[in-house]
């Protein structure tokens, strides 16, 4: 299981390039975003689960930390075996938790503005808070929403925001040819790839629709993972 676990990490820390390079582009914050809370956390020092609250921002130094600890798995690859390889795979996996945290705030609350600068305050990973105390917990923007920098404009038409994309009355509706799978190299220079291999994988007319793509879709997919 341990195993398992480390697989499915690694499956998704290898895709930090792509989400640092759409998604978590510059310090941000959601202002009057409601207060998530996480109950049941364990903490290091503490011998009782602790309640945290995860703020929804992301600040200059989170983003250093992000880019330190991924360029250095480790953590990962050593199997946390010393104390400090453990200290930073609780700080990645702090990280993690908090940027998951957000992508479901914005997915609900995509009309809010996203700022580019973060309140002023301390913050790190994830730490215990009373219920009512704010601490600086980072969170970052789903594809959806445009990178920190100014207001939230309205809802584009970019193909690739896939949370614009209509999966219930009209899989047909969606731009599928204008998504150009087969000019890039990288899936990770899709960040719509995931949702259209799911989409196509669960919906045989598609591929039968837009053959192209699925090609594509197969294609970059090998190049990735080195499987079909």
């Amino acid at each position: 299981m341990l195993q398992a676990i480390k697989r499915k990490l690694t499956d998704y820390q290898i895709q930090w390039k792509a989400r640092r390079a759409h998604i978590l582009k510059a310090p941000f914050y959601i202002p009057d975003a409601p207060e998530h809370k996480e109950n049941g956390v364990y903490m290091i020092g503490k011998k009782d689960l602790q309640e945290i609250v995860v703020d929804l921002c992301f600040k200059e130094k989170d983003l250093e930390q992000y880019d330190t600890l991924n360029s250095n798995i480790c953590f990962l690859k050593d199997q946390s075996k010393t104390k400090a390889n453990c200290q930073q795979l609780y700080e990645w996996l702090g990280l993690k938790m908090r940027f998951l945290v957000a992508l479901d705030a914005i997915a609900q609350y995509q009309s809010r503005p996203i700022n580019p600068v973060a309140p002023a305050g301390g913050a790190g990973a994830a730490t215990p808070s009373t219920p009512g105390d704010k601490n600086d917990d980072a969170d970052k923007q789903s594809d959806d929403e445009p990178a920190a920098g100014g207001g939230a404009p309205p809802r584009r038409q970019d193909p690739h925001h896939f949370l614009d994309w209509d999966v219930t009355d009209s899989l047909y509706s969606i731009p599928w040819n204008k998504m150009g799978f087969a000019n890039v190299q990288d899936s990770a220079d899709q960040y719509c790839f995931w949702p259209a291999c799911i989409l196509v994988f669960y919906v045989p007319d598609l591929p039968k629709k837009f053959p192209d793509v699925d090609g594509a879709l197969h294609k970059l997919w090998r190049q990735t993972y080195n499987l079909h």
